[in-house]
């Protein structure tokens, strides 16, 4: 996930304002819809199932949420020499109506 935090420091620190773009709106919005507000938690079935919720099955029953799923690895090299990792994922996590998002 990107660090939109220093991003934000970093431009107001320029003195520019800083809007937030589309993907970390979007990001926002599903964490909203994946995490108990209550508890700050990601919404597991067994949270659900208190409230009437079933799993359509048992192995959906044990995942644990969410889910990371690892789509590429590659490394970064800058002009000075400097590199590092990073990675792209994809994240499935389970809303309040037991729907995978």
């Amino acid at each position: 996930m990107t660090n939109y935090q220093k991003a934000q420091e970093v431009i107001e620190k320029a003195g520019l304002i800083y809007n937030k773009s589309a993907e970390q709106l979007k990001e926002g919005k599903w964490f909203l819809n994946v995490k108990n507000p209550r508890t700050e938690e990601y919404f597991q079935w067994h949270d659900l199932k208190q409230v009437g919720i079933d799993p359509p099955d048992e192995i959906a029953a044990k995942r644990r949420y969410p889910i990371k799923v690892v789509n590429s690895i590659y490394r970064v090299q800058s002009l000075d020499g400097k590199e590092w990792l990073m990675s792209r994922q994809t994240w499935t996590g389970l809303d309040r109506n037991g729907n995978e998002v």
